[in-house]
């Protein structure tokens, strides 16, 4: 991606400046923990209390950590915007971040050793430290909180709990941390698709007297676009070269009236002057969407299709998904949601990738919208660093979880100093923000906003009604008014940014805008998705065509108008060769700056009503600044680059101020293998799309792999007799890893020899009309020395999906067509591991989600058993494999409990014993022994490294630093992102990162 320019951070630049940037922004609503508070009490709609929930329920939480030097921070977030400034579209590294602002590694191990002493596990932490995610029993969380959480059911969400009095921030954390999410479970926002009760708002007082208004109101004239030939010279850099021209639709707006009941994306290029009409579709850039579903690939190919539309992402067409649920489960297989979420779903990846062909997209998927898994889904935002927008289609009342509304304009804040700009949209409820609903008996009708849109780090994007296109008009030319239902108003916490003030203060007094509150919405885009949508009556305006299911159809929303705005964002980013960040200053002073000036790069919409406010000349609280021109605002809104000269030594930031906090007892862990060239790792497969979670074949790093998991070696059968029973074709001469991509449910295989990797589709092995992915986890090679003519011997994949063991033929490198011999079922919990004693007639088996060890004796050619389960007390056994000990003892992998178990005297009488627990085991999946150095190699997912464990059970880290990242280096100077799978062949170790998509190999071994 075409990035900023790196600078040096040191001691103080903006203290000389900081008379110029004198108002930061985030903080006007008072963090949580300066309140003493970690989490507010939430309130949703027509909730039902069920009393206090059993002490021994599982409760997650994500305890959002402290920036340092806040102040400086949001000075240098103003600068970046200001062309006159040196440090005008100088965004930070994610390095540079973290070597200013983060919070030090020492207070980010402080606050995870503060959870562990008082009873948490800790289930993910993030490479930016700006949360730690960990969960305890209710009541180990109800006692360190303060609080009380009882069980509610919750409409359309079911049953759920909620703390019922506020939770207190424990004094140890208050000065490292500043809110904490998931103290309740119940969502506050919502997809802005449906509306509560329409006819009452429009039967209200205040609706017919600004109905009344906007009756009153003259139209005015069309004002008559001024298109330059080129954008205005913004930076010395040589052009991008063009990106496709997506400007001519099929379509004329009639037909497509007459086909859709809507108008297609080209239609809305046109009409809003996308960049794209210009050539600049986001080539080299990246637009997301943060969203509770998935959508089809199938829909989004026959949209582009439809339109004529030449999708070009740089690195796929279709876009890449990103799980941001650290437990798995079926988000990362991207199965989750139904009805509304999908189709918000489907409309974001459509909006954005038709409008910006040329640019990547990421969705973003969270298991649900409460505010733990929307932090969650933000922090990883901003740990990928991959996207230059992102976009939030949801939205709840801001009175309802004041502690959300806060965490989500912090981390909105820490993106702007990446150059991320968030967008989100106003609702669609018209003014009526919190709705009219009933919440605990209690009748509630608030005129009020949403957030995340009212943060003031978000662009928030309110509607317009797009009018219908008459034979008078041109293709390119439209005329809006305010959507009855888009959202707008002024917030009751947030006082008005100072950027906001001079806007505000011009507008008419018809306007009601406040001059003490912070006002949304930002700008308009089209939202009135028209009268055949189904959701809305008596609409005026003309609806955007996407597909859903199949169906080619019009839709509309906010949820529409915001992912305009991402698409005309990474656009503009693409002209300017930068990201642009935090927006909002350089919107407002482009619109304070004078007629000529707005009327250059703005419509403003002056009629029209949200319910509320009424759309007047200059700013409203209905269509904010108004709806852009997007080729004329990428040559206006930000100016002429400032200096280009690197800040000198003494500028920037000020030297960190320690954390005032008690020092707790250090909590002891391992020392790591010595710095030098052992344990050297380097990645051997995926690292081109590493993010890709598509399964791809090619060669080496040319390859794609989906959360790859499980992976075993395969040494060469060219001559071994036995090959033939092992199902190994003769010839097969070199050696070979045999990898499960989880996310796709395919087997891979990569040749050590030619580095080809070649895919085998498991998901007809079992059922021919499967058609979701077989969750494959474990791989396990029986090469016993009594298989020679067995059927039991050879590769076994484990199919977590159906419980099922699978044996199959191995193929000839590099043919990939393996096929299943037999098959072994009976077995639960989510079949994880597998591995056979040294004659290949026992197998042990471990699952993902249940609690025992299978032991499976193959006593004839057909008889596959089951004989035994040992309880093994504990759940998340993704690893086993057999010590050097005679008999061999089966050494277990515990991920639920970080530790080891052995099972020795298998399969007999199978006692299970402890072997290893405790630091710095951090989420343990697959696990490997390896015979020349005596040891145990462990795959440590959550901790992202990879842990020796000697014979007598003594753990040392010896590769990765703990940050997920996937660097190559020697010992502690490597990163891994999950790693998951862990083999050997003798010499070296292979590991899968399971979140980077990546195959590393381990030399060096000690």
């Amino acid at each position: 991606m075409v990035r900023r320019l790196a600078f040096v951070l040191v001691s103080a630049l903006l203290a000389a400046t900081a008379p110029a940037y004198a108002a930061p922004i985030a903080g006007m609503l008072v963090a949580p923990a300066d309140r003493g508070v970690a989490a507010d009490v939430a309130r949703a709609r027509d909730l039902r209390d069920f009393g206090r929930i059993p002490p021994g329920n599982r409760v997650e939480i994500g305890v959002l950590l402290r920036v340092r030097n806040q102040a400086a921070l949001e000075r240098l977030i103003l600068a970046q915007g200001d062309p006159a400034s040196r440090y005008y579209h100088r965004y930070l590294t994610l390095a540079e971040w973290a070597a200013s602002f983060a919070p030090t590694r020492e207070a980010y191990g402080r606050a995870a050793a503060m959870l562990r002493r008082r009873g948490f596990r800790i289930t993910s932490t993030f490479a930016n430290r700006g949360m730690i995610r960990a969960v305890a029993s209710a009541g180990i969380v109800e006692r360190y909180f303060g609080t009380e959480l009882h069980a509610v059911f919750q409409p359309k969400w079911g049953y759920r709990y909620l703390n019922v009095r506020p939770a207190i921030m424990p004094a140890e954390l208050r000065g490292i941390a500043v809110s904490v999410a998931g103290l309740h479970s119940i969502v506050t926002v919502h997809h802005p698709l449906r509306f509560g009760n329409p006819a009452a708002i429009r039967r209200s007082a205040s609706f017919l007297q600004a109905l009344a208004r906007v009756r009153r109101a003259t139209r005015t004239a069309p004002i008559v676009r001024r298109r330059p030939l080129q954008p205005r010279a913004l930076s010395t850099s040589t052009p991008s070269p063009p990106g496709p021209d997506a400007s001519e639709s099929p379509e004329s707006p009639d037909t497509d009236y007459l086909r859709y009941s809507a108008y297609g994306p080209p239609i809305f290029a046109e009409g809003y002057d996308f960049p794209v009409q210009h050539g600049y579709g986001g080539r080299n850039h990246a637009a997301g969407s943060v969203v509770e579903a998935d959508y089809l690939d199938a829909d989004a190919a026959s949209e582009f299709s439809a339109f004529g539309i030449p999708r070009t992402g740089t690195r796929s067409p279709i876009g890449f998904r990103r799980c941001t649920d650290p437990n798995g489960g079926p988000t990362c297989d991207g199965l989750i949601g139904a009805g509304d979420p999908t189709g918000e779903a489907t409309l974001d990846a459509e909006a954005i990738m038709s409008l910006a062909p040329a640019a990547d997209y990421f969705e973003y998927l969270a298991p649900s919208l409460d505010d733990l898994d929307v932090e969650t889904a933000y922090e990883q935002v901003l740990n990928d660093d991959l996207v230059d927008a992102i976009n939030s289609s949801f939205g709840g009342c801001e009175t309802d979880n004041p502690s959300f509304e806060y965490a989500t304009n912090f981390l909105a804040m820490e993106g702007a100093a990446l150059g991320i700009t968030f967008s989100a949209s106003t609702g669609d409820t018209g003014a009526f923000g919190c709705g009219l609903y009933t919440s605990n008996g209690v009748p509630q009708n608030e005129l009020d906003i949403d957030v995340p849109a009212g943060d003031p780090y978000f662009t928030a994007v309110g509607g317009t009604s797009y009018l219908p296109i008459t034979p008078a008009d041109t293709n390119d030319y439209h005329q809006e008014t305010a959507w009855t239902y888009g959202g707008g108003g002024h917030s009751v916490f947030e006082p008005i940014p100072s950027w906001q003030a001079a806007l505000a203060g011009q507008s008419s007094s018809a306007a009601m805008v406040s001059t003490t509150f912070r006002n949304i919405p930002d700008i308009a885009m089209a939202a009135d998705p028209g009268t055949n949508s189904g959701n809305f009556g008596g609409s005026a305006g003309i609806g955007f065509v996407y597909c859903h299911d199949g169906t080619l159809g019009p839709a509309g929303g906010t949820s529409l108008a915001s992912p305009m705005f991402v698409a005309l964002q990474t656009e503009i980013n693409e002209i300017q060769h930068s990201r642009n960040g935090f927006v909002n200053p350089s919107l407002y002073a482009m619109a304070a700056g004078g007629s000529t000036e707005y009327a250059f790069a703005f419509r403003d919409v002056v009629s029209g009503t949200n319910g509320f406010y009424s759309a007047q000349t200059g700013y409203d609280d209905a269509t904010g600044i108004g709806s852009p021109k997007g080729w004329e605002l990428a040559a206006d809104e930000y100016g002429t680059p400032g200096a280009t000269a690197a800040p000198s030594p003494t500028d920037f930031p000020p030297t960190p101020t320690p954390i005032a906090t008690a020092s707790p007892t250090p909590t002891p862990v391992p020392t790591p293998h010595p710095s030098g060239t052992g344990f050297a790792v380097t990645t051997i497969a995926g690292a081109s799309c590493a993010h890709s979670d598509t399964s791809l074949d090619g060669t080496g790093n040319s390859s794609c792999f989906a959360n790859p998991t499980g992976i075993v070696y395969v040494p060469p059968y060219a001559t071994d007799a036995g090959g033939a029973g092992m199902g190994v074709p003769p010839g097969q001469a070199d050696p070979t890893l045999f990898v499960s991509d989880f996310f796709t449910g395919f087997l891979r295989s990569y040749d050590l020899t030619t580095a080809a990797v070649v895919s085998e589709d498991t998901k007809t092995w079992n059922n021919a009309t499967r058609t979701t992915p077989s969750q494959l986890y474990g791989l396990a090679l029986n090469a016993g020395s009594s298989v020679s003519a067995a059927p039991w011997g050879g590769l076994w994949v484990l199919s977590a999906g159906d419980d099922t063991a699978n044996r199959i033929a191995l193929p000839t490198s590099p043919n990939p067509a393996a096929t299943p011999h037999s098959a072994f079922s009976g077995l639960t919990g989510g079949v994880a591991a597998m591995d056979f004693n040294s004659t290949g007639n026992d197998a042990a088996i471990t699952a993902a989600t249940g609690t025992t060890l299978t032991i499976a004796t193959f006593a004839g050619p057909a008889a596959d058993a089951v004989p035994s389960s040992t309880s093994l007390g504990n759940r998340g056994n993704f690893g086993i494999t057999r010590d050097g000990a005679t008999p061999p003892n089966y050494v277990i992998t515990d991920s639920g409990n970080d530790s080891i178990v052995k099972a020795s005297d298998v399969p007999t009488s199978s006692t299970v014993s402890a072997f290893a627990a405790g630091a710095p085991l951090n989420g343990p999946k697959e696990i490997t022994y390896m015979s020349g150095t005596g040891a145990f190699y462990v795959a440590n997912c959550l901790g992202n490294d990879i842990v020796r464990v000697s014979a007598t059970g003594a753990m040392t880290v010896v590769a990765g630093d703990g940050a997920s990242r996937e660097t190559d280096g020697a010992n502690t100077g490597a990163e891994f992102n999950c790693p998951f799978g862990i083999t050997n062949d003798g010499t070296n170790l292979y590991v899968t990162d399971a979140a980077g998509n990546t195959i590393r190999k381990i030399t060096n071994v000690s």
